[in-house]
């Protein structure tokens, strides 16, 4: 068993609704083999692993959220209200006790947890068990349009052929089924909003950047908006066209690197970190700043080892030359560390990103571009084995600052590669 499975026993319903009389039923969620809607049975005092419930209700929330739970990535461990209903299925509501799952897509795949609820008085069924899993985003998105279609077809069997669920998802196909609404409706999700809430002129923004710089990097860009969208966008644009620093990076465009199916982020970034050092003949543990301005073709190594403070950027950018292997390069930080691992960011972009994409932005969303990018640059600047041989089997505090001294980088980024690596536990 794989994947994301609604199993459905239609039942009869003195609902009062017809929608959901005739979708009246005894559901079970499996993700990969793990069961999602496992209850306590507070009046039988039994465990079971299906739900009465009406599959209407839970269709619809699917298909209103659809470009939601598809492409809008988790922002903060803390989310927002408007976030939470769009992703979290116990906002399905109609009267329900829905379970405790959340799902968040950060452009790769989602990410599904589901936890156990706390017992009330009124309720007569607890959720137990917590999991957490992740799927390929192309498996996720066809599970839940085929539990739609499903939900669709019994309404057909009843002859309810005009609900509200068959006008809402008739018009998410239609958008599916279009390139620029399809891609209107991406841009919204990643800014945070539902279908055409968005202002006006961001989404003509983003359609320049689009066109200017890629529509892969828009998507990234507009997973980091927040506040005054409009503010944030003047100075964005201030930083996309400013002098930048130029930079060289001939092997970006000589050779690419392969895709490594079903792997995680974090594993893709590894394996083009090792794949990148081998063919830029980088074999010494250790990049100082004079060998990583050679690999960007820096005729001073100053701009790593001696930056200027500057004003906070929104992100960190390189613009591809439409003609030759150039950069341009707008950093993010201006300490010394913070360069050294943009630098190592924006050569993971050059190696990576879709040959369309001429702005290559590195952000802090939790998307899987940018996961990619750090996991590349952590592994890029201090190779794991290595690491680990500095900081020994018990890493300490003293240990992880002598490595971040030594490999050139802050202590977090050492603890954050430890981590990711199950060599110390998440802080």
């Amino acid at each position: 068993m794989s994947g994301l499975e609604f199993t459905v026993d239609w039942i009869g319903s003195a609902s009062k609704h017809p929608e959901e009389a005739a979708t009246a039923c005894q559901l079970k969620i499996t993700c990969d083999g793990e069961v999602l809607t496992r209850v306590e049975d507070l009046r039988s005092r039994s465990v079971r692993q299906w739900i009465s419930v009406s599959a209407y209700p839970l269709a619809l929330w699917f298909a209103d959220n659809w470009w939601r739970l598809l492409g809008e990535p988790a922002k903060s461990e803390n989310p927002r209200t408007d976030w939470r209903l769009a992703h979290e299925l116990a906002s399905a509501g109609h009267g329900y006790v829905w379970p405790k799952i959340s799902m968040a897509s950060d452009g790769g795949a989602v990410q599904i947890t589901a936890r156990e609820s706390a017992r009330a008085d009124f309720e007569t069924i607890r959720y137990i068990g917590n999991v957490y899993t992740q799927l390929p985003l192309a498996s996720f998105e066809k599970s839940i349009a085929e539990f739609i279609e499903l939900v669709l077809l019994r309404l057909a069997q009843f002859d309810l052929p005009d609900t509200d669920l068959h006008r809402l998802w008739s018009s998410v196909c239609q958008e599916r089924a279009d390139p620029r609404q399809e891609f209107v409706r991406r841009i919204e999700a990643r800014l945070g909003y539902d279908p055409e809430l968005a202002p006006e002129d961001a989404i003509s923004t983003f359609e320049r950047i689009a066109a200017e710089g890629g529509k892969g990097a828009a998507e990234e860009i507009a997973a980091i908006f927040s506040g005054d969208m409009r503010v944030e966008l003047r100075v964005f644009e201030t930083l996309a066209t400013g002098p930048g620093i130029r930079a060289t990076v001939p092997h970006a465009r000589i050779e690419r690197f392969g895709s490594v199916g079903g792997a995680s982020p974090w594993e893709v970034g590894w394996s083009l970190a090792h794949w990148a050092r081998e063919t830029l003949g980088l074999l010494q543990p250790v990049l100082e700043d004079a060998k990583l301005s050679e690999v960007f073709a820096f005729s001073d190594a100053g701009v790593i080892s001696q930056p200027h403070p500057a004003p906070p950027a929104l992100l960190g950018l390189a613009v591809r030359a439409l003609r030759d292997d150039s950069l341009r390069l707008t950093f993010r930080g201006w300490r010394r560390v913070s360069r050294r691992f943009e630098l190592a960011r924006f050569l993971c972009e050059s190696l990576s990103a879709p040959d369309e994409d001429l702005w290559l932005p590195s952000t802090d969303a939790a998307t899987a571009r940018q996961k990619v990018q750090r996991a590349f640059a952590a592994e890029f600047l201090m190779p794991i084995q290595e690491l680990k041989q500095v900081v020994g089997s018990e890493p300490t505090n003293e240990g992880i600052e002598n490595a971040a001294d030594l490999f050139g980088v802050s202590p977090l980024a050492v603890r954050s590669h430890l981590a990711n690596n199950n060599l110390i536990a998440r802080f």
